[in-house]
């Protein structure tokens, strides 16, 4: 058994797709539960959004994503770079 409560969810990306599927599928998750609270709203109202209590954490490290971006940008800059003994 274990401590997580029900409809309680911890979920984990490893790259840019999962999170971005994992994102999307936690939007269609929050926008059910105010679909099944308001049923006879056919767009939720944001006031009705705002009444629906949820908790949402998320936390997002890009140290990797931004070191190869970092990576990438100064072997371009190398690559465009005159050398000295070129005319």
């Amino acid at each position: 058994m274990t401590d997580q409560q029900p409809y309680a969810y911890e979920l984990t990306a490893t790259n840019a797709h999962e999170a971005l599927n994992i994102l999307d599928a936690v939007r269609k998750l929050v926008e059910a539960r105010v679909a099944f609270i308001s049923p006879d709203e056919v767009l939720p109202k944001a006031d009705t959004k705002r009444a629906v209590p949820i908790s949402l954490r998320i936390g997002l490290d890009e140290f990797a994503a931004v070191q190869a971006a970092h990576d990438i940008a100064t072997l371009n800059a190398i690559a465009h770079t005159p050398h000295p003994d070129q005319d």
